[in-house]
């Protein structure tokens, strides 16, 4: 320490020192005026917290589980169709006091006429259709509805319901057809009655309810299901449902919704110029074990003139095979 080298290296340390205690207290200082202990890490930023409110039930991939004999988790049995399902909640944690969170907005009414769970065009036009060719969605013209091929959903009505244009033996819903379907309706009854047969309009539109009702009847009538399967839809798998299909007769009554209509001059104008105004014939006979029907003359089914016209002149008599589909001769 008494050489000059000594006192050099202790002067050195000594600056080095005050130099420490000089920062240790700026920092110290800074802490103390931010109101912030020296450890900044707490609890908050190194814990991920949940909040209560963003728990919204479980799913079969976390566990949830309905038991037997229970309805879907969240959904009621009690729900009419169309409606909202009853016991959806917002919350489903643990504590019953946490704040639920925000509801979305409601989604608009559904048009009048329409179950509200459709998805076909919102326009009966040609630009319109053809971006919903198909045999799914129940509001395409294309649509093939059998007994492999139900409606979805089984309760659809579809929108734009007018009454038909054309004399008729029925009143209220059954008078009414898909305004697209109805205009045909009113042309080709038009030419029928120019070519001198007198066209009658014995069954349009049936909601669910009344192919319901319709349905059993025929079961009590008959006997038996399987009966009853040969002649009538089930509900939910009528093409009557969809708007698109009417039952035709004549003025007279005679053969009404008989087999021997298939005889008359209306059947035989029908088969061969139906297709003109965009109907086909859709239970042919021979054709049972396609369609799953006895033969019905007196059912037309509105497919649009392009589809119709073509299937009058390749020699096709039924939607399923025009659209490459299985046959469907039971359920």
């Amino acid at each position: 320490m008494d050489t000059p080298g000594g006192v050099l290296a202790f002067t050195a340390f000594l600056r080095k020192t005050a130099a420490w205690s000089t920062t240790a207290a700026l920092a110290l200082s800074l802490a103390a005026c931010s109101g912030q202990p020296e450890e900044t890490t707490t609890a908050e930023a190194t814990t991920t917290s949940s909040s209560p409110g963003n728990n919204f039930g479980s799913s079969a991939a976390d566990g949830g589980t309905d038991a037997p004999g229970d309805s879907p988790t969240g959904i009621s049995s009690s729900s009419a169709p169309g409606e909202a399902p009853h016991g959806i909640s917002p919350f489903r944690g643990s504590d019953a006091n946490a704040p639920s969170q925000p509801r979305p907005a409601p989604d608009p009414p559904p048009a009048p006429g329409s179950s509200g769970r459709s998805t076909g065009p919102p326009l009966r036009n040609d630009e319109a259709n053809s971006r919903f060719v198909t045999v799914d969605n129940p509001s395409s013209l294309s649509v093939v509805v059998n007994k492999q091929r139900p409606l979805f959903p089984l309760d659809y009505a579809p929108s734009g319901l007018v009454k038909a244009p054309v004399t008729s033996a029925v009143t209220g819903e059954s008078a009414l057809l898909r305004d697209d379907t109805a205009a045909a309706a009113g042309k080709m009854f038009d030419a029928a009655a120019a070519d001198g047969i007198n066209l009658t309009l014995l069954s349009g539109y049936r909601s669910y309810r009344s192919q319901l009702a319709t349905y059993n009847r025929w079961v009590i009538r008959l006997g038996s299901v399987a009966e009853a399967d040969r002649v009538s839809a089930r509900p939910g798998y009528s093409e009557h449902q969809t708007g698109l299909a009417l039952d035709i007769g004549v003025a007279s009554g005679t053969c009404s919704l008989q087999p021997c209509f298939a005889d008359l001059p209306a059947a035989e104008w029908a088969r061969d110029n139906a297709h003109k105004f965009g109907y086909i014939v859709r239970h042919q006979p021979g054709y049972y074990a396609i369609t799953g029907f006895t033969p019905e003359p007196w059912h037309l089914r509105y497919i649009g003139v392009q589809d119709a016209t073509a299937m009058k002149k390749r020699g096709i008599h039924t939607l399923e095979e025009y659209f490459g589909l299985p046959p469907a001769p039971r359920y």
